[in-house]
């Protein structure tokens, strides 16, 4: 059978093919009057347009130039202050150390050329990569981070690895090596792998300048000058360390969220005791109110420049050498050891930045002594004031302070914010033997206590959620934990689920011990296990019975580490919190934007680590039970005092706490939400 002969649907028409072979002989005629006109074109000889480049790059103003006046090298500047051997000797510098810098260096075909392109290298762990960046362009109308790089290097260029030595790679002559990321082409996917996991905020995403390609470095430079108006850009010499830091107005989070994490990045790549500038950008509109970060960044870059990013007027900068890295590098990354990140590890980065805060305030810095005095001849301590201090809190503290020197032989002064400027509270603080706060702010400092030194953790009894519970809780443990210079006790977590409050006994007792520790003096570093506290020791048990556990707890709580990242696990993420809260309890979880939340956590192994007073509590029961409790505390420190023949005003503190450490907590067993209320864990007090 024929077929019948029909219209082929998919065939072209004569008028398509027409068409289709009109263009093809348009484009190849465009492509032959091109190179004929090119190669028509006169032609500068090459001296002459290295020449013309290197003056076309030749900045006219630096910011040294226009503001401050910063050191032109900065890099070959001395160093501003000198570790001590001891110091030196506090971690272990193979701890977390990286094995390669990875680097992705345009070809140059003239040394005036280095001063163009963008020279990109990175280090560190996956998750919390560093990144340093040679001609970092930044245009302040666009609020753009921008690389410029010739287009052989997307072509042709391959990132390589050469070992890490704590310092910039420079020059040509490097050893190289294979890691993950040797051999990525140099094309936009290739320089984001090269710059992944590198943010400019803790917990944020990876930071992804601009990236464009020029064929040669006059058509760079041509395509600038139609931006600046022939104007080079204005250059910002040496080192910029760069951030972003979260609520400038609280002293905490600017220091530790925001200055620290960049402080990290900036010691791995060798820049811990030198100058440096410091570009900063803040939860805050141009123009906007001053914060102590405006008094503070300064002088903690030794003489560099600071600028908040928006303030930054020009149109076009060149930043010569360009430091960013703050993930999972702040006071709020959580670490399953109860460090601050960076602390025991090689950086050493904590010891380094109190000292380097100190010294450069113009302070005696007891870190950088060549010998640890231990206590001076007259024992000093701070107890430092705390919003979730209550009225009768302050009271009993200011009351221990006032006679310290008569009942501890150590001179203690009761600290309130607000009498003392910010030099002075460190003042106080870095000569300062024992150190007594809460959680919180007043914890934040204590890593300034003089080396050998005891800070007392006095933690908190904290109120939260529908139906309200009432739990115990030392959070911001990383400031004393990480400071292996330093030791840390803390108030027994028992008494506060008995008696909700602060009492004076066991307050007592912690600070005798505290000052016969310093007194005996100490042996530094202090192993990172001895200051574990009530709530970081569960949490190092849990990792080390199920390290596989720890890993899964761990991506939940850093953005970007896991597809089931919430931000609920995150900001959660207090160990004080596991299995006490809606979605770290066993249950259904808890709801935030119409979705469930559960965070992952292996409770039959938890709850065997974590002990009986890791525990909540209702809190209308345990509020109601509270006088019933200090009945019951006074009659039996009644009996213990007729039994050792004395009253209850002068029986010992040891004696006392040791009593009261026998009671049990009142039967309050928690009310918890739903599965479909909405999540929380924060203090509803705050």
């Amino acid at each position: 059978m024929k077929k019948a002969r029909g219209r082929c649907l998919d065939c072209p028409t004569v008028a398509t093919e027409w068409i289709y072979m009109l263009f093809s002989a348009l484009l190849v005629i465009s492509l032959i009057t091109t190179a004929v006109l090119d190669a028509m074109r006169p032609r500068l000889p090459y001296s002459v347009q290295t020449g013309v480049l290197a003056t076309s790059l030749k900045a006219d103003r630096t910011v040294g130039e226009a503001e401050a006046g910063v050191p032109a090298a900065m890099g070959s500047a001395a160093p501003l202050f000198r570790v001590p051997e001891w110091g030196q000797k506090l971690v272990d510098t193979t701890n977390g150390r990286p094995e390669t810098v990875d680097f992705l260096f345009p070809e140059l075909t003239d040394d005036s050329e280095r001063e163009l392109w963008s020279r990109i290298q990175c280090t560190g762990h996956r998750l919390n990569r560093t990144c340093l960046v040679e001609n970092m362009y930044y245009f302040g109308d666009e609020e753009q981070f921008l690389l410029l790089l010739p287009t052989r290097t997307r072509l042709t260029g391959r990132v390589k690895s050469t070992p890490y030595k704590q310092a910039m790679v420079g020059g040509e002559s490097l050893e190289l090596v294979h890691s993950e990321l040797s051999g990525l082409k140099g094309d936009r996917s290739g320089i984001h792998s090269l710059m992944s996991n590198c943010s400019d905020y803790f917990k944020g995403q990876t930071f992804t300048p601009k990236i464009l390609y020029f064929s040669t470095a006059l058509e760079a430079v041509d395509w600038l000058n139609t931006l600046w108006s022939s104007r080079p850009p204005t250059l910002v010499p040496g080192t910029t360390g760069y951030g972003y830091s979260m609520y400038p107005h609280n002293h905490g989070h600017l220091l530790y969220d925001g200055l620290y994490p960049i402080y990290v990045s900036l010691v791995r790549f060798g820049y811990a005791d030198v100058p440096f500038n410091l570009v900063v950008k803040l939860e805050d509109p141009r123009g906007g109110q001053r914060y102590l970060a405006d008094e503070l960044f300064p002088i903690f870059t030794g003489g560099g420049f600071y600028s908040r990013l928006n303030e930054l007027q020009d149109t076009v900068y060149r930043f010569e050498i360009f430091v960013m890295g703050s993930r999972r590098m702040a006071h709020r990354s959580f670490k399953t050891d109860g460090t601050l990140p960076g602390s025991y590890t090689f950086e050493n980065a904590l010891y380094l930045f109190t000292g380097r805060l100190l010294s450069l305030y113009k302070l005696d810095t007891p870190h950088f002594a060549e010998l640890v005095e231990g206590a001076s001849k007259e024992c000093t301590g701070v107890i430092v004031d705390n919003k979730r201090f209550t009225h009768d809190d302050r009271d009993m503290l200011e009351a221990i302070a006032r006679n310290s020197v008569e009942t501890l032989k150590c001179k203690i002064r009761f600290v309130r914010w607000n009498e003392y400027s910010f030099r002075e509270q460190l003042r106080l603080f870095s000569q300062s033997d024992i150190y007594i706060s809460g959680v919180g702010t007043g914890m934040t400092r204590a890593h300034l206590a003089r080396p050998g030194g005891v800070v007392i953790n006095l933690g908190e009894f904290i109120a939260m959620g529908d139906p309200e519970r009432l739990l115990a809780g030392y959070q911001d443990v990383q400031f004393a934990v990480g400071a292996a210079y330093l030791n840390v006790l803390y108030y027994p977590r028992k008494l506060w689920n008995v008696f909700g409050r602060l009492r004076k006994e066991p307050i007592m007792v912690l600070l005798k011990e505290a000052v016969a520790r310093v007194r005996a003096g100490s042996a530094l570093p202090r192993p990172m296990e001895d200051g574990f506290g009530p709530s970081t020791r569960p949490m190092v048990d849990y990792c080390r019975q199920r390290p596989e556990l720890c890993i899964e707890i761990d991506g939940q709580l850093n953005a970007g580490d896991s597809d089931e990242y919430s931000e609920w696990c995150d900001w959660c993420s207090w160990p004080d919190y596991f299995g006490l809260v809606p979605m770290w309890r066993r249950g259904e979880g808890c709801v935030y934007r119409k979705k469930t939340v559960k965070c992952r956590l292996d409770h039959d192994v938890f709850e065997k680590v974590v002990g009986a007073d890791h525990a909540a509590f209702d809190g209308k029961c345990h509020r109601e039970q509270q006088p019933r409790m200090d009945e019951m505390a006074q009659d039996i420190l009644r009996a213990e005092s007729a039994r050792l023949g004395t009253s209850v005003d002068e029986l010992d503190p040891a004696v006392a706490t040791k009593a009261l450490l026998e009671m049990v907590p009142p039967n309050c067993p928690p009310r918890w939400p739903s599965a479909n209320s909405a999540c929380d864990c924060f203090d509803i007090r705050r």
